[in-house]
């Protein structure tokens, strides 16, 4: 014979491999489910006070949310030359009467941001990091400070806007 006669393989080999392409399958999945974290076992930021950053001034921002309390850094992942993010003043927040934590947070964490005057506008991208982990980032609009005085004078003569 010129050619050598190759048997194919049996069921029982296809079934095989099947079966350890599906156990490999399943043990991938398993491993990144055990990985990920519930919702509710991370730490995110469900509200902000201000708003914005002021270029060329600090700005402190009040991060209220959950599991904040524990922040141990802060991430800019802007690029943002000259920018400096401090961690201020971390705590349990108090909950008014009826009010569920989950959707007004009941912890807080006060953030000094100092921005040079020379910041493009847009908006930097802040995360803060927690043992727990990190939350989903949080954009912060940038405006000069000329803009910032504006607001605040705003908001004083006007104690409705407020309330």
């Amino acid at each position: 014979m010129s050619g050598a006669f190759r048997a194919s393989p049996g069921p029982f080999c296809r079934n095989r491999r099947r079966a350890s392409a599906f156990l490999l399958f399943a043990v991938c999945a398993a491993a990144a489910s055990a990985q990920e974290k519930k919702p509710s076992d991370t730490p995110r930021v469900i509200a902000v006070a201000p708003l914005e950053a002021a270029r060329g001034a600090k700005t402190t921002l009040l991060l209220r949310g959950l599991k904040l309390d524990t922040a141990s850094a802060l991430r800019i992942a802007s690029e943002a030359p000259g920018v400096t993010a401090e961690l201020g003043e971390k705590k349990k927040a108090t909950l008014p009467n009826g009010a569920e934590a989950n959707k007004i947070g009941d912890t807080q964490v006060a953030v000094v941001l100092s921005l040079p005057d020379s910041l493009k506008d847009g908006s930097l991208k802040l995360s803060v990091i927690t043992p727990d982990g990190s939350t989903p980032p949080l954009d912060v609009p940038i405006i000069n400070a000329a803009d910032a005085a504006k607001i605040s004078r705003a908001l004083a003569a006007s104690p409705a806007l407020i309330s």
